[in-house]
């Protein structure tokens, strides 16, 4: 199953336990199916997990971290460790 199927099962699950009168069909695109996604999960009341729909939860953020890569912090920093040409930055300290 590829991550778009895995996304589209998600938002269905996530849809179809509080059975919410929406279609997933709403988002049209890859960016409105992930924020749709995020929305649904974020705001998931606590209750048990329908079976299997942790697990392909899991499968699903563990290929698009997988896929975004590890950040660290050198790739932001100057080689003189200031940040003034990157003003989002300007209270991270490296020590």
């Amino acid at each position: 199953m590829n991550q778009p199927e895995r996304l589209r099962l998600l938002i269905d699950s996530l849809i179809a336990e509080r059975e919410l009168a929406v279609d997933g069909s709403i988002a049209t695109t890859l960016d409105e199916s992930k924020s749709l996604f995020r929305a649904l999960a974020n705001t998931r009341p606590p209750m048990p997990a329908a079976d299997g729909l942790l697990a392909l939860q899991d499968d699903y953020l563990k290929a698009e971290i997988a896929d975004a890569g590890i950040t660290e912090l050198s790739d932001y920093l100057r080689y003189d460790n200031t940040f003034e040409e990157k003003p989002h930055l300007k209270n991270v300290r490296a020590y």
